[in-house]
């Protein structure tokens, strides 16, 4: 997958660069769990954001549907 300039595509990809670190360095130490725990809840907000948008496409497809149908638009 190819990474734009220190930014990942998904959120996926951050918590698989950390695990290599982990990986790489071999120890568990206390920042590599921040950097874990702090990549799974951008993964979440995304998550969100992305559920968000989803439904208000589908409100905005709804109403638009509406206003087709009883001749508003």
């Amino acid at each position: 997958m190819a990474h734009l300039t220190g930014w990942c595509h998904n959120m996926y990809d951050v918590k698989n660069k950390i695990d290599r670190e982990v990986e790489v360095v071999g120890d568990n130490g206390p920042e590599l769990h921040r950097k874990k725990r702090v990549a799974s809840y951008k993964m979440y907000s995304v998550e969100g954001k992305v559920k968000g948008s989803f439904s208000k496409s589908f409100t905005w497809l709804k109403h638009r549907y509406t206003q087709v149908v009883y001749g508003w638009w």
